[in-house]
C-alpha cells in the first residue's frame, strides 16, 4: 500500500512534535499504537488509545474502525502530513468536572424569591 509520513502535533504542548511513517491501509487504531511506542518522555500516556483523538485537515475526528484511507488522510509529496493529537482527560477527571458542573447549576430548594409591589 501507498505510504504516509504523518506528524503529530500535539494540543496546548508547543514543540512537542512526531514524525512517523506508516502505510494508507492501516487502521487509525493501528497508528495510535505506533504513535503510543513513541510517544513523548515529558507527556504523560493516556489510558488506553481509545483517549487519543487524531484529527486531520478539517476531517473531524478519525475513528479507530477506519483505515487511512478510508479516512481521506491526504499525502503530501513535500512534507508530512500534519495531525493534531488530543488526549482526553481521565474518566475519573471528567466525572469530577461533570459533577462540579452539575452542582454550580444546581438551585439550593431553600432559596426563595419574595416580590412586593407596592
Amino acid at each position: 500500500m501507498e505510504p504516509v509520513q504523518l506528524k503529530f502535533l500535539f494540543a496546548n504542548k508547543e514543540g512537542v512534535k512526531i514524525t512517523l511513517a506508516t502505510t494508507r491501509d492501516q487502521h487509525v487504531s493501528e497508528v495510535k499504537t505506533q504513535l503510543l511506542a513513541l510517544w513523548p518522555p515529558g507527556l504523560a500516556k493516556p489510558e488506553a488509545i481509545t483517549s487519543i483523538r487524531l484529527i486531520c485537515m478539517g476531517l473531524g475526528v478519525l475513528q479507530d474502525t477506519k483505515t487511512l484511507v478510508e479516512c481521506k488522510v491526504p499525502i503530501f509529496p513535500g512534507h508530512p502530513t500534519p495531525v493534531n493529537v488530543s488526549i482526553l482527560p481521565p474518566k475519573s477527571e471528567t466525572q469530577a468536572l461533570i459533577a462540579s458542573y452539575d452542582a454550580n447549576r444546581a438551585v439550593p430548594a431553600s432559596m426563595n424569591c419574595w416580590c412586593t409591589i407596592s
